[in-house]
């Protein structure tokens, strides 16, 4: 089972991260999941990913930290 989540950094880019539930240290995913400048790209690559890992039955939970924190930087 795999922990996912997005994370964003003042610069604008979106990254998307897992772990394994018995593994403590995050690791960042390749390609359109890390360091995206594009937030639409970014949460299609993200959409794909985490329903491919539903649909197998591996996914554990999903955190959008990013949405979040976008959301107060916008305030």
């Amino acid at each position: 089972m795999y922990h996912v989540k997005t994370t964003y950094h003042p610069s604008g880019r979106y990254t998307c991260m897992e772990r394994h539930e018995n593994v403590s240290m995050w690791k960042d995913l390749p390609g359109e999941l890390f360091g995206n400048l594009n937030r639409t790209g970014f949460y299609e690559a993200v959409s794909r990913y985490v329903e491919k890992l539903r649909s197998a039955g591996l996914l554990a939970s999903f955190n959008d930290l990013a949405a979040r924190i976008e959301d107060r930087t916008e305030e």
